[in-house]
C-alpha cells in the first residue's frame, strides 16, 4: 500500500476539502481525487460520501481513520529518524597533509575512499610537516598525512602508506654521478641546497651529516623542490632529498644516487588514540 494514499486520506478526513488537502500536500485536487479513489479500490470500501457538495466520512472511513493516522504518523517519525541518521553519518572529514601528497600512494587511497563512501564530505588542507611534530597538538577530529622518521611513537595511531629514502641529487656530469652509491663523507666539501626546516626533513639530514663528520654548507633553505632542481642543474650545488619527492621530476641533466649511511622516512596517515567520528573511522578502516 502506498503511504501517500493513506496520507491523502487522513488529510482529507481532517479538512473535508479537496482544495485545502491539495494545498497542504503541495499537489492538485485531481491528484488527491485519484489517490482516494485508488485507496478505495485497494481496500474495497467507500471511505467518503460524495452525494452533496460537502463530503463526509462513511462509517468504514471513520472506522479506518485512526489506524491510518497511526501508520502515517509512524512513517513521518521514521522519515525524521532517517534524516537525523543521515546528518550524523555525513560528517565532514578533514585531512591535513604535507603539500607533496600527490607524489605518493596516499592520493590513490583517498580516491578509493571517496568512491567507497560518497556520502562523506572530505577536504584536504595543506600543512608543513613540523606542525604534527608536537603530538600534543593533534586534533581528535582530523587525520594527518605526514612524513615520520621514527615509528616508535606511542602517542598516536598510524597507518604506513609507504617508506622513502634519502638520496643525493647531482648534475649528470658530477664526478660522483657515475657511482652506484655515494658515501656522505665524500660530499663534505660540496655546497648543499637543502629544504628548509618547515618541511621537517632538514634536521634529520643535518644530524646525519654531523655523524659523517661535517656540517653541510647550505645555500638554500626554502621549500620549493623545483627551485632546488634548477639550482642543481645550473651546477650551483647538490642536494639531499627524499627519493619519492623528486624522482618523477628529474631532467636528463640530473641523477639520483643512494647515500651511505642511509636515512629512511615513512609516509603515514596519523590520528590520535581514542574515540573518533564516523567519517574518521570509515577512512581509517579503508586503509587496512
Amino acid at each position: 500500500m502506498d503511504i501517500q494514499k493513506l496520507a491523502a486520506f487522513t488529510s482529507l478526513a481532517e479538512t473535508l476539502s479537496y482544495s485545502k488537502t491539495a494545498e497542504e500536500r503541495f499537489t492538485t485536487q485531481g491528484n488527491i481525487t485519484k489517490q482516494i479513489q485508488a485507496l478505495e479500490r485497494e481496500l474495497g470500501l467507500r471511505l467518503f460520501n460524495r452525494s452533496s457538495r460537502k463530503i463526509s466520512l462513511t462509517t468504514a472511513g471513520k472506522n479506518l481513520l485512526l489506524g491510518a493516522q497511526t501508520i502515517v504518523a509512524q512513517w513521518e517519525l521514521l522519515q525524521e529518524q532517517a534524516l537525523e541518521l543521515q546528518r550524523e553519518n555525513r560528517h565532514r572529514l578533514v585531512i591535513q597533509t604535507i603539500p607533496t601528497i600527490n607524489k605518493y600512494h596516499a592520493l590513490k587511497l583517498l580516491n578509493a575512499f571517496s568512491r567507497q563512501y560518497p556520502e562523506i564530505d572530505w577536504r584536504l588542507q595543506e600543512m608543513e610537516n613540523p606542525q604534527i611534530g608536537q603530538l600534543d597538538n593533534l586534533s581528535e577530529e582530523v587525520i594527518y598525512f605526514a612524513r615520520l622518521f621514527d615509528l616508535n611513537q606511542k602517542a598516536f595511531d598510524y597507518r604506513l602508506v609507504e617508506p622513502d629514502r634519502l638520496m643525493v641529487l647531482l648534475p649528470r656530469d658530477h664526478p660522483r654521478a657515475k657511482d652506484k652509491g655515494v658515501h656522505l663523507e665524500q660530499l663534505k666539501e660540496e655546497s648543499f641546497l637543502l629544504l628548509g626546516s618547515e618541511t621537517g626533513s632538514r634536521q634529520p639530514i643535518i644530524d646525519l651529516c654531523r655523524k659523517a663528520g661535517f656540517i653541510p654548507r647550505d645555500n638554500y633553505g626554502g621549500s620549493r623542490i623545483d627551485m632546488i632542481l634548477e639550482l642543481v642543474t645550473s651546477h650551483m650545488g647538490i642536494s639531499l632529498l627524499m627519493e619519492k619527492t623528486v624522482v618523477n621530476q628529474l631532467s636528463p641533466e640530473l641523477v639520483l644516487r643512494p647515500i651511505t649511511p642511509g636515512l629512511e622516512s615513512y609516509l603515514c596517515f596519523l590520528r590520535t588514540k581514542g574515540s573518533h567520528s564516523v567519517a574518521s573511522n570509515c577512512f581509517w578502516n579503508s586503509l587496512k
